[in-house]
């Protein structure tokens, strides 16, 4: 998550509850909160704002971040012909005449979380140009595509 991230969400969750984080308080709060997306940040702000009439405390905030992760990890996988159930995709592209594999992130609810962007991690020091695109962006892009599906991976 990203300070600007950080601090529109933290401004929303301060004017919900009428309430203002000191800048001791709000510098804490991201330190531990940073490695988190701020998708995460955003539902689990959102299950508390929904659950309580009082400003959570950080710990709070933290155990619904954990929730919401665990939720997404112990997620009933389903059958998909797609992805074999693993939530990813495996293509192949031509790039300047060279094969090149890619993964992308699938669009059933076994790709769901599975979502990274390195341009978006808040620490600078392991930012990276890598991100996980998402099928349905990358298969609207390339109407051609036609999936092998004995192969378990997708030819573009």
């Amino acid at each position: 998550m990203t300070v600007d991230d950080f601090r529109q969400v933290t401004l929303d969750l301060e004017a919900f509850y009428n309430k203002t984080l000191n800048p001791t308080q709000k510098q804490l709060w991201f330190d531990e909160l940073k490695n988190y997306t701020v998708e995460k940040y955003k539902k689990a702000l959102h299950k508390i704002c929904t659950t309580s009439q009082y400003m959570p405390a950080l710990s709070i905030v933290l155990e619904e971040i954990r929730k919401v992760h665990e939720d997404v990890v112990l997620r009933e996988k389903v059958d998909c012909r797609a992805c074999k159930g693993t939530g990813y995709i495996l293509y192949h592209k031509l790039v300047n005449g060279i094969d090149y594999e890619y993964v992308c992130q699938c669009n059933c609810q076994n790709g769901i979380g599975l979502d990274y962007d390195g341009t978006k991690v808040a620490d600078k020091e392991h930012r990276s140009p890598y991100y996980l695109a998402k099928a349905v962006d990358v298969f609207m892009k390339e109407p051609s595509f036609t999936p092998q599906e004995s192969a378990g991976q997708v030819q573009m």
